[in-house]
């Protein structure tokens, strides 16, 4: 769990980030004088001679010394790519008498990158067995999670309160991923589309959010969060859902378009339904349930 995400979830378990500065730069021309060069001390009167003979030379005077150079500039330090901090400021030079006038200040940070971008494709984010636990997961909701024993260590999810608990982990900041899991319904507590249980992307907070849901209707579809108001996206597909049985499900988010599948097979959207988009723009993951309790293992997220 990356501390971003344990951070901003505490308050009402917001996932937003927070705002970065970056700051302007600022020019400051060179101040201080440099010393001014010492003033040539006069040579002294020579002394007078024998009246027959020729006054004395008086010795010549010693030329001022000429100031010193005024001290150059730093230059500015570039900042990181990502959410950069702004570049330091270079310190401008001192005028001297004669010298050079010190540099403009350092260049600004640079601006701080995409959120998720430059992953490559195909790389793991995230890989989840729940065989050490549930460390990384937070969750959010009236509903109970349990680590247990199916054959292996699975999450266990049960919400009997028709409200919806998740349960996070991931990066605020991901934007394209393939989010997959292998999930069990062990019951839905009734046959409509508000009983379901599922796998979320692009959570921004527990009110922005993109799921494909395992309905008690015994279909699936996708779901979105957007504001606080969640509905369906599209029609929903016939699965032929059973209780007590495991399906591989898999939800890809990829640009603006979402697409979701089980056991292999693309159902969602259906052929004729326009495309989903996303709800929100950047998100961590999810795992859902809703007025059901179901168990989840094998957790992957990958970049499409």
């Amino acid at each position: 769990m990356t501390p971003a995400l344990r951070l901003l979830l505490l308050p009402l378990f917001a996932l937003g980030t927070g705002a970065c500065l970056n700051p302007d730069a600022y020019h400051r021309d060179g101040q201080d004088a440099g010393a001014s060069g010492g003033s040539a001390t006069g040579g002294s009167n020579g002394t007078g001679g024998a009246s027959s003979g020729t006054g004395g030379a008086g010795a010549a005077g010693t030329a001022g010394s000429r100031g010193a150079g005024g001290v150059l500039g730093t230059g500015g330090v570039l900042g990181t790519g990502g959410r950069s901090t702004g570049g330091t400021l270079g310190t401008g030079g001192a005028r001297a008498t004669g010298g050079v006038t010190g540099s403009t200040g350092g260049t600004p940070g640079s601006t701080g990158g995409t959120p998720g971008s430059g992953a490559t494709t195909g790389a793991t984010l995230l890989n989840e067995d729940f065989e050490n636990g549930a460390a990384q997961w937070i969750t959010s909701g009236l509903g109970t999670a349990t680590v247990k024993t199916d054959g292996t260590k699975v999450y266990d999810l049960a919400e009997p309160m028709s409200k919806v608990y998740l349960a996070a982990a991931g990066d605020v900041a991901w934007t394209n991923v393939i989010v997959q899991a292998r999930v069990k319904i062990v019951s839905w507590a009734g046959s409509s589309s508000s009983d379901y249980a599922g796998i979320c992307g692009r959570l921004a907070d527990v009110d922005n959010y993109t799921c494909i849901t395992l309905r008690g209707d015994t279909k699936v579809a996708l779901r979105e969060d957007v504001g606080g108001s969640g509905s369906s996206v599209g029609s929903s597909a016939t699965a032929n859902l059973t209780a007590g049985t495991w399906y591989q499900v898999t939800l890809t988010i990829n640009g603006g378009s979402v697409t979701a599948s089980v056991n292999g097979m693309m159902l969602l959207p259906k052929t004729g339904d326009p495309a989903a988009a996303p709800g929100s723009p950047a998100g961590g993951i999810a795992l859902v349930v809703a007025n059901a309790e179901a168990e989840f293992d094998d957790v992957k997220v990958t970049v499409p």
